[in-house]
């Protein structure tokens, strides 16, 4: 808003020049947040978020990522600067969700023994003593 003699609200004096500049500046600016707001940047998981999420091995990622390339394994990937990763959609956390799952019915349950106490093992020591074995355990 001009206030006589070509100054502003603000005290910034206008020539046509200055406006010329100004409405320029404006219009970049409007080109530039439009495209940032627009653009798709690719969101990807690294393989330490797989890792940590789905609780498997970063050689588990590696080996799904080969099976996808091949494919083998229907998942969306992204190649950034030569490396390829795993996309971050709604489809792939579905497909990774039954790949781990499969993984884990064929999980060795031999190292996995489940041992249980006696009625006498209570009977020989008090609740203290019990209490320290099972955390020395």
């Amino acid at each position: 808003m001009t206030i006589g003699n070509g100054v502003d609200s603000l005290g910034i004096i206008h020539t046509q020049h200055n406006d010329t500049i100004i409405s320029l500046i404006m219009s970049i600016l409007h080109c530039y947040n439009y495209v940032v707001e627009n653009s798709e940047t690719p969101k990807y998981f690294k393989i330490r978020e797989l890792t940590r999420l789905y609780g498997v091995s970063d050689k588990a990622v590696r080996n799904w990522i080969e099976k996808a390339k091949l494919g083998k394994l229907n998942l969306e990937l992204t190649v950034l600067d030569g490396k390829t990763y795993i996309k971050d959609s709604f489809h792939n956390s579905a497909v990774l969700e039954q790949v781990v799952l499969r993984g884990k019915k064929y999980h060795n349950k031999r190292a996995v023994h489940l041992v249980t106490p006696s009625h006498a093992f209570y009977e020989l020591y008090t609740l203290d003593q019990v209490v320290d074995i099972i955390n020395s355990i």
